[in-house]
């Protein structure tokens, strides 16, 4: 619709210059049909070159008023399409903006779920090195109290209590132990709840033998007073380093934590699958 508009205006321009051409053609051409009567003697010459003079006017001015009728128009189009190709190229900004975010939200994703599934790969191994660990533990501190058995027979005083202490650090890193231990079991059993514990997890390591060892040694150094004033001495003991007041705090405590990281890691080591089979 628009294109006849501007149509119908191009053609009203063109007919009014060519009005004011014809109305002008007497004083146009009649001194060109005076020349060429003049130049040729010929009044059909004279009369053919005023036609030809007037219709050359009629043709440039009526093209040249048609053009000053429709250039509002051709200005506007031409704004209208360098907005509409302003428009197109934001668009296809956008559309590329868009693509590229969702590219990079899917390779983030992907990048997650890789990272999840290397995790979740590690976890049996991480369960069985976890494991291996508090094992580690608690050989330790049994070698240690085997040890001050040795030295408290001998009547070497310092190096019972040293070897005394050394058992109770190594159950304190039992217990702190089991207690990773326990994280990594129930992180396990989220992520493979039909899953038994893998090859080399079997029962856990019972600390209790050792730590009733521990107090006994202990209670006999501190009725010894050979052996308990050489303790008295002590200021720099690995338990006062650990954050603990005495090695008597330190055992109480043991006693009491470790139980319940026992009984915490015991549950937590059976597979969700065994449970529902013992109710």
């Amino acid at each position: 619709m628009n294109a006849i508009w501007v149509a119908i205006k191009a053609i009203a321009g063109f007919v009014t210059g060519a009005f004011l051409v014809w109305l002008g053609g007497c004083v146009c051409s009649g001194p060109v049909a005076l020349v060429a009567y003049l130049s040729t003697r010929n009044s059909d010459t004279a009369l053919f070159a005023g036609i030809i003079t007037q219709a050359i006017l009629t043709l440039i001015v009526g093209i040249h008023f048609g053009y000053i009728f429709i250039k509002p128009d051709l200005e506007r189009w031409e704004a209208e399409a360098a907005a509409e190709a302003a428009r197109i190229e934001a668009e296809a900004a956008r559309v590329i903006a868009e693509s590229n975010r969702r590219l990079a939200e899917a390779q983030r994703k992907e990048a997650q779920e890789m990272a999840r599934r290397a995790y979740l790969a590690k976890l049996p191994q991480r369960l069985v090195q976890s494991y291996q660990c508090l094992q580690g533990h608690l050989v330790e501190a049994e070698r240690h109290l085997a040890w001050a058995e040795r030295e408290f027979a001998t009547g070497a005083f310092a190096p019972f209590w040293d070897q005394l202490e050394t058992a109770t650090m190594c159950l304190v890193a039992y217990d702190e132990g089991s207690e990773i231990l326990a994280g990594i079991a129930c992180e396990y059993f989220a992520a493979f709840p039909n899953a038994e514990l893998p090859a080399g997890v079997s029962n856990l390591p019972n600390a209790c033998p050792a730590l009733e060892q521990l107090v006994c040694l202990n209670r006999k150094g501190q009725t010894n007073i050979n052996f308990a004033m050489i303790f008295q001495q002590r200021r720099t003991n690995q338990i006062l380093i650990a954050g603990f007041g005495s090695l008597a705090l330190a055992i109480d405590s043991l006693g009491t934590t470790i139980a319940k990281s026992m009984r915490k890691l015991q549950r937590t080591l059976r597979s969700p699958r065994k449970q529902q089979t013992e109710q």
